[in-house]
């Protein structure tokens, strides 16, 4: 009954922000601009994603963002392990000496597993050289197979990170994550625990990390902006290594219509690599 109360109270909170930003829009002379991007993705394990969002950028220096995604995916059973997120947050301008913002996130599968997030982020820059604090609060709840009890726990993660823009128009920037959690999350390796959770609930909290480690590259060669980065994460469930190579290539074709690509690598200890392409559009007006 909590679950499906929470999870009234994030669709009703979501449509209230979405007529927020309507009513705004109306009001011209309150908005500096507005964005809306649609994205999806495909990868080797024929998952699918859908992803929207849409920020405003209000003339006081805020900005307002909302987002929404959908995961298609499949287990090799044949089992749905299908998620979803709502996103809603608030920062000021990015071009700030001192910038800031603050997310809520909402993800899961209603009847397996419930996760609250509240994610934020405190920048400073100096000429050619910012950094940057990335304090995170979750709150994670699994379901039961017979949904008469639920398996809760939460997790504290501290981030920070180095950006470096001063040699022509390349940026060079490195990220590191540490995460703790209220209860170890190994119990999901025990079967007698495992064995009172569902399918899925167990499958998706699996892609819990221990720490993560990001060292990134990009350069603008307009009308082309290309970006790469690695990531290496380890599991805070069996401390397995999780290595993957991105590439982002972001075409402004003009100053309101910009298309995107995504692609990337992940390889796993002993499961063979997953390969995975988003596409999408942002519109900006």
């Amino acid at each position: 009954m909590g679950n499906k109360i929470r999870t009234r109270s994030i669709i009703s909170l979501t449509s209230i922000l979405f007529l927020f930003i309507y009513l705004t829009a109306v009001a011209d002379g309150f908005i500096d601009s507005r964005s809306v991007t649609i994205e999806a993705g495909y990868d080797s394990d024929k998952s699918k994603t859908l992803y929207i969002d849409s920020e405003l950028g209000l003339n006081t220096g805020y900005w307002i963002y909302l987002a929404a995604q959908k995961n298609y995916v499949k287990s090799v059973d044949g089992i749905n392990l299908d998620s979803r997120s709502y996103l809603a947050g608030f920062g000021n301008d990015n071009g700030a000496q001192w910038s800031y913002d603050l997310i809520y996130e909402n993800w899961g599968n209603p009847g397996d597993i419930d996760t609250d997030a509240l994610r934020a982020s405190i920048s400073w820059t100096h000429g050619d050289m910012a950094l940057r604090i990335m304090p995170q609060y979750r709150e994670f709840s699994l379901a039961s197979v017979n949904n008469n009890e639920t398996v809760s726990f939460s997790e504290r993660g501290l981030g920070g990170g180095i950006y470096f823009s001063g040699i022509n128009d390349w940026i060079l920037y490195m990220e590191r994550y540490e995460y703790n959690f209220s209860k170890n999350p190994d119990f999901l390796n025990d079967f007698s625990v495992i064995d009172k959770l569902t399918f899925t609930a167990t499958s998706l909290a699996s892609g819990l990390y221990d720490h993560e480690t990001v060292v990134g590259i990009s350069r603008w060669l307009d009308p082309v902006d290309i970006k790469a980065q690695y990531i290496r994460d380890k599991s805070a469930i069996d401390k397995s290594l999780e290595h993957t190579i991105e590439v982002y290539l972001d075409y402004y074709f003009s100053n309101n219509l910009i298309p995107y690509l995504r692609i990337g690598r992940a390889s796993y200890s002993g499961i063979s690599p997953l390969w995975f392409g988003n596409l999408g559009l942002q519109y900006i007006w």
